[in-house]
Formats: C-alpha cells, sequence, structure tokens
C-alpha cells in the first residue's frame, strides 16, 4: 500500500482504539469481558482521600481481601469471611454496587470504577475515597 492509503486506514484506527477506552484510567482496549477481569481476589494496595492525599493502610487494610466470584462479593480479614453479599455493574459497567448485610443492617456501596484490567481494580467511592487494588492471583 502507498503511504498515502495507509494514513487515513491509521487516523481511523486510532480513533477505534480511542472510542474503546471504557474508564478514567484505562485500558483502551482488553480481550476479557469485564466481569471476567472483575472475578477473582484483589487486595489493597493504596487509599486516597478526596484530596488526592495518599492516606495511611490500616492493619484492617492490609489483612483485607476483596473476593467478587459470579455475582457474589465477600470480604475476608486474615483467612475468614466478614462479610458476604452480591454485586453487580450498573451504568453501562461503569460502576459497582455490592450489597451486603451485618448485625447493624444492610448496605449498598457504589463504586465508580476508574480503572479495571487483569491486575488492576481501582474504584472511587461516593465519598471520593479511592481504593486501588491488585490481583492477588
Amino acid at each position: 500500500m502507498k503511504l498515502k492509503q495507509l494514513i487515513p486506514l491509521a487516523l481511523f484506527a486510532a480513533l477505534i482504539v480511542a472510542a474503546c477506552k471504557k474508564y478514567e484510567e484505562g485500558p483502551a482496549i482488553s480481550l476479557r469481558s469485564k466481569k471476567k477481569r472483575v472475578e477473582g481476589v484483589w487486595k489493597i494496595d493504596k487509599k486516597f482521600d478526596a484530596q488526592e492525599e495518599q492516606l495511611q493502610l490500616t492493619s484492617d487494610d492490609l489483612k483485607v481481601r476483596w473476593e467478587f466470584e459470579d455475582t457474589i462479593y465477600r470480604e475476608i480479614y486474615s483467612g475468614t469471611t466478614q462479610i458476604s453479599g452480591t454485586w453487580e455493574f450498573t451504568e453501562s459497567k461503569e460502576r459497582i454496587l455490592v450489597n451486603y448485610e451485618d448485625t447493624t443492617g444492610k448496605y449498598t456501596l457504589d463504586y465508580r470504577i476508574l480503572r479495571l484490567t487483569n491486575s488492576d481494580l481501582w474504584l472511587k467511592f461516593e465519598d471520593s475515597t479511592k481504593i486501588y487494588f491488585s490481583s492477588t492471583e
């Protein structure tokens, strides 16, 4: 092909890739479904407050694992499930809703997905707290 023919094709491909980016922090494209990327066990790496200041991780933060399996959600502390509920995508898979019940009541937590890859899950909570997870698998 001549160079003049390749330029429009390259521009078209660049527009397609840019349009595929679903989340604020990426990725631009993935071969795995969003559900398959969420499913797994995640550990907290970092937390940020609404002013983008990094928060110190607590000992509980370091012990907890979040598990997403099919529609089941679990928070596991030191190997023991402490919270169990359900999760689902909302808003065209741009948000995750977590529903659970414990001895103090029923809760629904709403997170906006900032980044979702096989190894990274970055969420923003309603109060603007950001939680960055990495896969344990």
